[in-house]
Parts: C-alpha cells; sequence; structure tokens
C-alpha cells in the first residue's frame, strides 16, 4: 500500500502518546505529523519490534487494548501447556495478555528454513517455540 492510498483513506486518530501526531487505525500503523502530514519513519529495534521516534522519544507499535471476538486461547501446543496466550485469525497474529493490555508477539524466521515462529513461555516458565504453520494446523485453521 502506497503513502497516497493510506492518505486517501484518511482514516486517522490523534496519537495517545503524543498530540503532535495522529496514527492511521488501519493496517499498516503510520504515525504522521498533524501540523505538515509528513510521515514518519519506523525501524526495527535489538528485539525485532516495529518501532517510531516522535520528539526524540521510541514508542513501539506491540500493545493492543482488545484483540478480536474470534480470537482463539492457546492452551496447548503438543505436550506443552500455556495461561493468557491469543491468536487472532483475523489480524494473523499472537497475543499475551498481561492484565490490563493485549501484547503483540514478534514473528521470527528460521534462517535456514524459513519457517516462521513465535516465542511463549509455557506454564512451567520455559521458553517454547510455536512454529505458525503446524500450530494452524493442529488448530485446523486455513493458511
Amino acid at each position: 500500500m502506497t503513502t497516497e492510498e493510506v492518505n486517501a483513506r484518511e482514516n486517522y486518530v490523534t496519537l495517545v502518546a503524543d498530540n503532535e501526531f495522529e496514527i492511521n487505525s488501519e493496517y499498516p500503523h503510520q504515525t504522521r505529523r498533524i501540523s505538515d502530514q509528513r510521515i514518519m519513519n519506523t525501524f526495527s529495534n535489538s528485539n525485532g519490534y516495529q518501532c517510531v521516534s516522535l520528539n526524540g522519544k521510541i514508542h513501539e507499535y506491540t500493545y493492543v487494548d482488545s484483540i478480536s471476538d474470534e480470537a482463539i486461547v492457546v492452551n496447548d501446543y503438543g505436550r506443552h501447556r500455556f495461561e493468557f496466550y491469543y491468536y487472532d485469525p483475523i489480524d494473523d497474529e499472537f497475543y499475551y495478555f498481561n492484565g490490563r493490555q493485549y501484547r503483540q508477539l514478534h514473528v521470527n524466521e528460521m534462517k535456514l528454513t524459513g519457517a516462521l515462529y513465535v516465542q511463549m513461555m509455557d506454564a512451567t516458565n520455559r521458553k517454547r517455540s510455536i512454529y505458525i504453520n503446524k500450530f494452524k494446523k493442529l488448530y485446523g485453521i486455513d493458511y
């Protein structure tokens, strides 16, 4: 999607973190300055999350207040048990609920095979890799 297409939609809302900027309410969530309509550049931080620098402060695009009603609770994956993890088939994203907000999990890619996966902590506090294609096959989701 080009910048012109995004600007044509005019689905921008004022950013809560800094009221001099506004953010597009639809994907891709581009941030622009209200005064001159300049689109701010995003970059990836060391954790792989998308960030934007606004007035010298760095903000991550990682938290959402709610997810869709069609979200699937991720309780198990093979022999591993999980708590507070969700998969939203509409956004095709994994989320962790921290009691207040949903944190979007970063999707990683295996270097050799190109398989996509996310890292989750299981019920025994061990880090587990959830391979997205295998997860979708186990839960009967089209991919």
